[in-house]
């Protein structure tokens, strides 16, 4: 249109944009929006404007697709018309003038999902912190899946851990090797966390979490939960379901010594975690709690996780349904119907009113059958 000597208005440029939702078709995005940065470049005195809400969509669709290149041009598109509206001192420009938290996720997950550039990522959650952005325990989960939906996604996780390391200690002796200027932030490590507590690589992860102090990285809620998460899924793949749910377990309900021993140091180390996250305020997050109670549960420790909850009841915080869920089924496992009545009680008391979830009371209905039956 330009060669011919016609200037499309901005209204006939956005109507096209939005008819191209959901924006699935890689190519003719990335046209669309290099026409709309020319058309802002050489025509100055229009504003192009692309509503947040839309960019948003075109690159919410870009990170489940892994697509950075989209991400960049609505990125080079956002600093072109922040500079434009700046330049006339016009209002608008403060709505373009911050990036949303959407746009930050949407810009992270996709480059976490591609092959070459996923190590961007950590770049642009330290954006998100100095932002005043905290990145939330869900999104910390995405991005370490979209981390390992490529193959060899250990050796990713591996690789992105080692970026954080060089990049602190090129900070901190001001090496420039082109990433220096990514500083390591507690939620890059709890990404990693996150991808190796979704394999239950236990080790791994308590490796990472010794790494806090050294990167000068606070440990939070979220890193206490994926740490101990990670325990969790180690333990209960690793004890077998038969063992954990026998009502009476043998003498020797683990033969193997060298197992025993390795289950000791497990509990051992999420005791020990645990401890630290409440010292740190953090011993009543949901997902801390319920992961803690998973591995009192499968040892069959179901006294203590009895006491804790119990506890917490009384110095009335908060305690989710999950755990108090999961107590009740480990019990009516081992046949101890009765401390289930108890903390069906409990569940009222902590502002369930309708107490368990009927999947669990079916369930619980069920073992009852069972066991009477013996």
């Amino acid at each position: 249109m330009l060669t011919i000597g016609y200037v499309p208005k901005p209204v006939f440029v956005l109507n096209i944009l939005q008819n191209e939702y959901p924006y699935t078709n890689k190519k003719r995005v990335s046209a669309l929006l290099e026409a709309t940065i020319h058309l802002q470049k050489v025509e100055p005195d229009m504003n192009y404007l692309i509503s947040p809400v839309t960019l948003e969509h075109m690159t919410h669709t870009a990170s489940k697709k892994g697509q950075p290149d989209i991400v960049m041009l609505v990125w080079d598109y956002l600093t072109l018309i922040q500079e434009t509206l700046e330049s006339k001192n016009d209002p608008l420009a403060a709505i373009y003038s911050k990036t949303t938290p959407g746009l930050y996720e949407n810009a992270a997950l996709a480059f976490a999902g591609s092959y070459k550039d996923h190590l961007v990522f950590v770049g642009i959650l330290s954006e998100m912190e100095n932002d005043g952005i905290k990145p939330s325990r869900s999104f910390l989960s995405r991005l370490a899946q979209s981390i390992r939906v490529r193959p060899n996604s250990v050796k990713r996780l591996d690789n992105v851990m080692y970026v954080i390391k060089e990049s602190y200690r090129n900070n901190d002796t001001n090496v420039d090797d082109g990433q220096s200027s990514v500083k390591p932030t507690t939620s890059a490590l709890n990404t990693v966390l996150a991808g190796f507590s979704d394999f239950g690589f236990s080790a791994k992860a308590i490796d990472i979490y010794h790494d806090f102090e050294q990167l000068q990285c606070i440990p939070d809620e979220n890193t206490f939960s994926f740490l101990i998460d990670s325990i969790a899924m180690d333990i209960t793949t690793a004890i077998p379901p038969s063992i954990r749910h026998f009502r009476r377990p043998p003498k020797r309900s683990i033969k193997d010594e060298e197992m025993k021993s390795w289950l000791s140091t497990q509990v051992d180390t999420a005791d020990i975690i645990y401890e630290a996250a409440v010292e740190m305020g953090h011993g009543s997050n949901e997902y801390v709690l319920n992961s803690y109670i998973k591995i009192l549960c499968a040892i069959g420790e179901l006294d203590k996780a009895l006491f804790l909850l119990e506890e917490k009841l009384e110095k009335e915080e908060k305690i989710s349904i999950e755990a108090l869920g999961l107590l009740a089924l480990s019990n009516a496992h081992h046949g101890e119907f009765d401390i289930v009545q108890d903390i069906i009680m409990m569940c009222r008391k902590a502002g369930y009113k309708s107490g368990l979830s009927k999947h669990v009371t079916d369930r619980i209905a069920a073992l009852k059958i069972e066991y009477d039956m013996m």
